[in-house]
């Protein structure tokens, strides 16, 4: 055996390790709720409190890669993004961006599984992790159900705003190997599903020759 090449003992270990971790990462953040303590959290945290700080998600997420290694399994990470917010505060101001945001973070929540976790990457993107990956199927329906959803338009601020979303999905591991070049790939599928202009919802799946 290679000295690179993990035991199945090695893995399972790891993999408990990094569940301790993120148990007492959300330990820490009910505290810190509980104590009025939010600083050093991402502002969404307040705003969105059904979404995952970033440092859970990216913990979440390195469990999620030890659990593929050692079960040979596969899961998927969308990519999705609110491609008219700029339009949008040009017709409602500075102070309808948190509102739309918030309301597009609950819509698109709606749509999930309790399995799958969101976190707010910037203003205008959401990260997904879909676990229990079974081939196109899962990914699919979301993104169809959350697209969907999307064509009713919110009431904000009396007005009637329609948010237009685009999505990218990356699938571990046949696109790559790393968390960091995923998230890459669904932004590749992500700029893809963009150049739709024909439709005003898109998603696409990461391949190679969107490099």
């Amino acid at each position: 055996m290679k000295d690179e090449e993990k035991t199945q003992e090695q893995l399972i270990r790891e993999l408990n390790s990094l569940r301790l971790r993120v148990a007492a990462l959300e330990q820490l953040i009910a505290d810190q709720k509980r104590e009025g303590q939010t600083a050093g959290l991402p502002e969404h945290q307040d705003l969105l409190p059904g979404l995952q700080s970033n440092a859970l998600f990216k913990n979440h997420f390195v469990i999620m890669i030890a659990q593929a290694n050692l079960k040979n399994s596969k899961f998927a990470l969308m990519l999705i993004a609110i491609d008219n917010l700029d339009e949008i505060k040009k017709i409602g101001g500075d102070s309808i961006v948190n509102p739309v945001v918030k309301a597009v973070a609950n819509r698109v929540t709606s749509t999930l599984r309790k399995t799958d976790i969101i976190t707010l990457a910037e203003q205008k993107e959401f990260l997904i992790l879909i676990p229990e990956y079974s081939w196109l199927e899962v990914s699919v329906k979301i993104a169809q159900r959350m697209l969907k959803s999307f064509e009713k338009p919110f009431l904000l601020n009396d007005l009637e705003i329609h948010v237009t979303l685009n999505v990218g999905i990356a699938v571990y591991p046949d696109d790559t190997l790393d968390a960091d070049s995923l998230v890459k790939c669904a932004q590749a599928a992500l700029d893809y599903a963009r150049q739709d202009d024909k439709r005003a919802y898109a998603y696409h799946f990461y391949n190679r020759k969107l490099k």
